[in-house]
């Protein structure tokens, strides 16, 4: 009897410290996930009542509402950082990004705030029929944009690099403007980790068409497929407006073009 009376107490020891967590923290942004024929709301809250424009829609702590009780996801436990929802059109939530991961789970996705690089991906995991939060897949990667894959998700993401160099070349005696671009490839997410596509990132590149097929883009951009990365990830692009040509360079380390290195695609 002592111990039952003690578990309910402290059953009740958590309701006033969520009480006072939902009362001294403000509502930044919020959406609705269905899973299965449960309905749940998912909130960002922070603790600052006024913001900064660009950072309105980051908090502390994201509240799920399983019922009418709200309960405190695990994300962020250090209380070190800020989210926000990770905004998109999903087939799951109303106002952003969640997939199926494999048969029993979902993933419901957040970004941690990263300026001035992209915010990072970060996976908040939860059991598609008890609701249970399970765990927390924090990465390295910034993020933008997703898709469906089999079994998980892809994602798009690049490498954390300050650009800014500009010049003028001449490939083959044509007079180009060129600047430093991102590499954009894709990645993609299931139960069984993170695993970086060739194909989506070729299927999805900016500048496709300057490629004959996706086997010149593997040998331009230096796919390895064995280690299943990719090793010429600094891009050029040298664009001549008023003949409306554009060239396309990769290379293995930052390099300042004049215009003679082999491997310019021009378009």
């Amino acid at each position: 009897m002592y111990i039952f009376a003690l578990l309910i107490s402290f059953a009740f020891a958590e309701v006033p410290e969520l009480r006072s967590l939902m009362e001294t923290t403000y509502t930044r942004d919020n959406t609705y996930c269905q899973f299965g024929k449960q309905r749940v709301q998912i909130q960002i809250r922070g603790l600052a009542f006024h913001t900064e424009p660009n950072e309105k829609n980051y908090g502390e702590y994201i509240v799920i509402y399983p019922d009418e009780t709200p309960k405190l996801l695990p994300i962020n436990q250090d209380k070190l950082h800020t989210y926000r929802l990770f905004s998109g059109k999903s087939a799951l939530c109303s106002k952003s990004v969640g997939y199926t991961i494999g048969k029993d789970k979902v993933a419901v996705l957040f970004l941690k705030e990263n300026r001035p690089f992209m915010d990072k991906l970060v996976i908040q995991l939860i059991d598609a029929k008890t609701m249970a939060a399970e765990a927390v897949v924090e990465s390295d990667y910034g993020s933008d944009l997703t898709e469906i894959a089999p079994e998980g998700f892809y994602f798009r993401t690049q490498d954390e690099r300050t650009l800014g160099a500009m010049g003028k070349v001449k490939i083959q005696d044509v007079p180009y403007t060129h600047q430093e671009r991102n590499f954009s490839y894709w990645v993609k997410y299931t139960a069984k980790g993170f695993e970086i596509s060739g194909p989506v990132s070729f299927q999805n590149f900016q500048w496709k068409s300057h490629f004959k097929d996706e086997n010149d883009f593997f040998e331009a951009s230096g796919w390895d497929k064995t280690e299943m990365k990719f090793k010429n990830t600094f891009l050029s692009i040298a664009v001549n407006h008023s003949l409306k040509k554009e060239c396309i360079i990769f290379s293995a380390e930052k390099i300042k073009p004049d215009g003679s290195e082999p491997g310019w695609r021009c378009n």
